[in-house]
Order: C-alpha cells, then structure tokens, then sequence
C-alpha cells in the first residue's frame, strides 16, 4: 500500500486492517443460524416454513418457521459434517421456490468447542413472484438470467465431486488444487454457480484479477438477487486497487476502489445486514480518499458482527487521518481488550504511544 504523504501512524498500520482468513475445524453440533424473509420488498408478515437441506443426501436435516416477524432461526442441529453442502430452501405458493447455498466459510468452529460449529453470516432470502419464463438472449442460448435454483438441482454429479473437492483443498490451505478442483467442475457445468463465486475468489488470492472478474461476471448474471457476487466483485477491485497502490501509485489504484464501492453499495442495498460487505465498503471508502463516508459502514459492519476486529483497525486508520485522536485511541483499546494475545499487539501499542504523544503537543 502506498503510504507517501500520509502520518507516520497511518503508515505504520499499513495493510493491517486486511481480513484474515479463519480456517475450518470439523464439528457435529451447528448454532445460531439466523436470517430474515423479505417478499416483495418488505418483511413477510405471515409464517413462512424454511428447511435446511443436505447436500449430499438431500434429506431435510431441520425446519424453522419465521411466527410473529420476518426472521428465522436454527438451534443446535445435531450430526452436522462441515463439508457437507447445506441448502435453505422455501416453497411458498405464489413464489419461486429458493434454494440458498450456504457458504462453507460462514460455518466457525465455537473457540471453546471444536466439535460446534456457529454460524457467522448474514442471511436475508428474498421471495420472488412466479414470473413467465426469461426470454434467451439471442446469442448463445442461454437465459440472461438465470434460475439460480432450478441451475443448482440440474449440476451433473462429476461437478459436485469437483465441487466438494475443491472445499476440502481450501480447508487444507491447497490453494492450486482448490483452483484445479473448480476449474473442472466448471468445465463439468459453465453455470455451477457456487464454483463461480468460489473460483472467483480463489482468483482473487491469486492476484488472477481479470479471471476472477469474467468468473464473478457471469455470478452476477445468474444471481441478481443474491448480494455474495457483489460482495465477491467489490472484494476483487479492493485487493486490486491495494496491488496497484504499491505497483504504479494511487491514480490507477483509485479507479479501482471506486468500482469496488460501487459493487459493495450494491450489496449493502441488497442485504444490508451483510457485516463483510460495510466492512470492505468502509475499507474502499477510505482508501479512495473518502475518510469520513467510511466511519459510518465501518461501525456498522461492527454492529452486525462484534467478531469483525479489523473493522477496530479500519476506524483508527479513518480517525487518524480526520484527527480524531481520542477515538482513534479508544479503537485501539477495543481491539486489544478483545484481542489481548494479538500478535498486532506491539506495532498498536506504539502506535497509540504516538497518538498520545500528539495529544499531548496539542495540549
């Protein structure tokens, strides 16, 4: 990241305020799967039964109902394998029927208990009318929009297997066999829209920039109600446009973030108790030079998800850069106190040292 002209604080928390990824430990107990039903783009009023699918077997493993207000949730769902593909599905009459994949990231392993898994993302389904069939696009066939549903039930088996291959290659860190694992199932099934999303993001690590933009394209495409490929897209030009800030200087760097925010409104629009999406569109607010806009998603994605300690991190990089040095301070103090074994904890011990000693000279 390219720090010129910034104070000596900024500079010194640099890419500190990166997400890391948390890695996957089996369990058999899953919690606190929660979410919300919106239809015709209001909270539904009405009870509405929503089932949580296996993958593998098919086979409803539990069922919610949403009584008194939209939300939903799960409670302790026993035998659950992790790398299993859980499925929400709702069939309400007058809608399309939804079938939600779950994002193996989302399930956590409980810090105390290895064997509970807790869910940590934002659920929001949202019920469509029954509409006519999509007219073809007039150049290869294929449906401009797609039924993401409907797409995932007709997946040919050898792509599944890929598919589940390529989770267990990203649980064990195997960054290239998880590429190599999607890639077939794609070759398998074009439109498997979770390897699209998944492959996206693969790409992204791999700084494969322009694959994962033709990958996340094409997610979009097939899922225009579904915020995880604009979450995905605003991920891709934010690591992008830090690339570029450190290869050739913020000018080209900038484009990118402002198409990063363009994409993670999108998705905040679309699910706005989406943590990770506030968060990075904090991130790019920032980083493009828009320090104020960027407090309010950054303390909102703190809200959402108390666990998004980079968000600590962001704001002291925002209140820093505005001057706020009492806050800053206090973002400091919330971090450790939530992370006190961090191995961050020295690099922001000086940091607030520094702040304290500039508050000092304004007194």
């Amino acid at each position: 990241m390219n720090v010129a002209g910034r104070t000596a604080v900024v500079a010194m928390l640099g890419a500190l305020a990166a997400p890391a990824a948390t890695p996957q430990v089996p369990g058999h107990v899953l919690t606190g799967l929660t979410g919300r039903v919106i239809a015709n783009g209001r909270p539904v009023d009405w009870l509405v039964e929503v089932r949580l699918d296996s993958g593998s077997t098919g086979r409803t493993v539990a069922t919610a109902y949403t009584i008194g207000s939209e939300e939903f949730e799960f409670q302790n769902i026993l035998g659950v394998d992790p790398l299993d593909r859980f499925i929400l599905a709702i069939d309400e009459d007058g809608y399309e029927p939804i079938r939600r994949v779950l994002d193996y990231r989302t399930l956590l392993p409980h810090p105390r208990n290895p064997f509970q898994l807790e869910f940590s993302g934002i659920l929001v389904l949202h019920l469509e009318p029954v509409a006519p069939e999509t007219p073809l696009d007039g150049r290869d066939g294929r449906s401009r929009v797609v039924d993401v549903d409907r797409l995932t039930a007709s997946i040919p088996s050898r792509a599944r297997d890929a598919y589940r291959s390529a989770l267990e290659a990203t649980e064990a860190g195997d960054a290239e066999a998880a590429v190599a694992h999607l890639e077939a199932a794609l070759a398998e099934a074009p439109d498997f829209y979770d390897a699209l999303n998944a492959v996206g993001i693969e790409y992204v690590k791999a700084g494969r920039y322009r694959d994962a933009e033709n990958a996340l394209e094409r997610a979009r495409e097939l899922g225009p109600n579904d915020a995880r490929p604009l979450i995905n897209s605003g991920m891709l030009h934010f690591q992008e446009g830090q690339a570029l800030d450190v290869e050739t200087g913020p000018e080209l760097a900038i484009e990118s973030y402002r198409k990063a925010i363009g994409f993670l409104e999108a998705a905040v629009r679309l699910e706005p108790l989406a943590a990770e999406a506030h968060f990075y569109l904090g991130s790019a607010l920032y980083e493009n030079g828009d320090h104020a806009r960027a407090e309010v998603p950054l303390l909102r994605a703190l809200e959402l998800d108390a666990g998004a300690l980079d968000a600590h991190l962001a704001l002291l990089n925002v209140y820093t850069r505005l001057g706020r040095y009492d806050d800053a301070l206090g973002e400091i103090e919330a971090y450790l106190d939530a992370a006190p074994d961090s191995p961050r904890r020295n690099v922001l011990e000086n940091v607030r040292l520094q702040i304290q000693a500039a508050l000092e000279g304004q007194r």
